[in-house]
């Protein structure tokens, strides 16, 4: 699994990480703000999960998805 938080996490996922819909297993929601996003992403890369925790200016959005061969991280 890999976890993040972007101002745009779709584009981040699709354009990005190259994320297949309908293919990938993965979501983004949009959260209160950058503080809670981080958070989220700090909670799954604490389980074990790749990705970037950091706290981002205007990054109020958190994705994750299953890594596969096609997507990138």
């Amino acid at each position: 699994m890999c976890v993040g938080t972007a101002e745009d996490a779709k584009n981040q996922l699709f354009n990005v990480h190259k994320f297949k819909n309908g293919v990938d297993k993965g979501f983004f929601r949009e959260a209160d703000s950058e503080i809670q996003a981080a958070g989220v992403a700090e909670f799954f890369t604490n389980l074990g999960a790749k990705g970037d925790d950091s706290l981002k200016r205007n990054a109020d959005q958190v994705y994750a998805y299953k890594i596969t061969p096609n997507t990138k991280q």
